[in-house]
């Protein structure tokens, strides 16, 4: 008995140091400027220990309504610190399915992701990572991509110039222009936001701007409509990481665990019985051999056995034998 409870503790607590369960605080609110107006196509990134933990863009200045914002992996107790277009903003302490209103302020703090490695929401690069892009992908044959306050510069990339010294012409046609593309997504419209490419340097060309694309999008224009409707009720009715199983399978294990507890309680309870009545019967028998010895009938020993609480069926199942 000792060793099948001892096997049920060791695999009682292996079980919950092994079970992972996700953790998750969920925010939502606005992202508005010094001057109190709701920023447009703001960028929101949040960090735990410096290391990315959510990031959401919106496009009218609200976030964690339309589409829920969850802050995953975090501990009770972490301070988890959000910034709106690559500046702090505001801290929040991490709650385990926490649920919190945080409204963010765009501010000029010295605080910045740029800089941290992590091409983050609104920046196009990181020191040398350039997230993919090239000289080559702009439609150049030479030349390379320099990374300037997280925004890409493009102005070394080049074609060579056309061949031949040209007959009789006016002078040289001096130095090309070179297009410097800055891209950013549109506001949604009818559904769709539209990634629009300008020329910093107004060349007046087409040379290596990035390819026309559109996706699909959607906007909620009213704060309390979302509060009342599509937001936080899809909260409530379960979008939400998706942790059942864990916990279904902890429940699972429990009882698993309860019913072979149950079992082993009951078996060793059934042998307890078996040899308590077993050393009862010789107890009686041995009363009974010693009461004949000096003398009692059989009636008077079934007598006395029952004045001392003994059943009558028990009592003469033991005469007999």
């Amino acid at each position: 008995m000792k060793k099948i409870f001892i096997f049920i503790l060791i695999v009682f607590f292996t079980t919950l140091a092994f079970a992972q369960v996700p953790t998750f605080h969920q925010f939502y609110g606005e992202i508005k400027d010094n001057n109190g107006n709701l920023i447009k196509n703001a960028c929101m990134d949040a960090y735990i220990n410096n290391n990315p933990v959510g990031s959401y863009k919106s496009p009218n200045g609200s976030y964690g309504l339309a589409e829920l914002f969850f802050v995953s992996d975090g501990k009770n107790g972490d301070e988890i610190k959000f910034y709106v277009s690559g500046l702090y903003s505001k801290s929040f302490i991490f709650e385990n399915e926490g649920l919190t209103e945080l409204n963010l302020i765009l501010t000029a703090y010295e605080d910045k992701l740029c800089g941290n490695g992590n091409i983050d929401c609104n920046e196009e690069c990181e020191g040398t990572n350039f997230n993919g892009d090239s000289c080559a992908k702009r439609g150049f044959s030479q030349g390379s991509l320099s990374c300037s306050s997280c925004k890409i510069d493009a102005s070394a990339c080049s074609n060579p110039a056309g061949g031949g010294n040209g007959g009789g012409g006016g002078g040289g046609g001096g130095a090309s222009c070179v297009s410097n593309w800055s891209c950013n997504w549109s506001e949604c419209i009818n559904g769709v936001q539209r990634y629009n490419c300008t020329d910093l340097r107004n060349c007046n060309n087409n040379t290596g701007k990035p390819a026309e694309q559109t996706r699909n999008c959607s906007v909620s224009t009213d704060t309390d409509d979302l509060l009342t409707g599509n937001g936080l009720d899809s909260y409530n009715k379960g979008e939400q990481p998706d942790v059942n199983w864990i916990y279904l399978m902890l429940i699972f294990i429990l009882l698993t665990l309860a019913i072979i507890s149950g079992i082993a309680i009951v078996i060793a309870r059934n042998k307890n019985a078996k040899k308590q009545k077993k050393d009862m019967d010789l107890k009686i028998k041995e009363f009974i051999v010693k009461a004949r010895m000096r003398g009692y009938s059989n009636k008077e020993i079934k007598e006395m056995l029952i004045k001392n609480g003994w059943k009558e069926e028990e009592i003469d199942d033991i005469l007999e034998k």
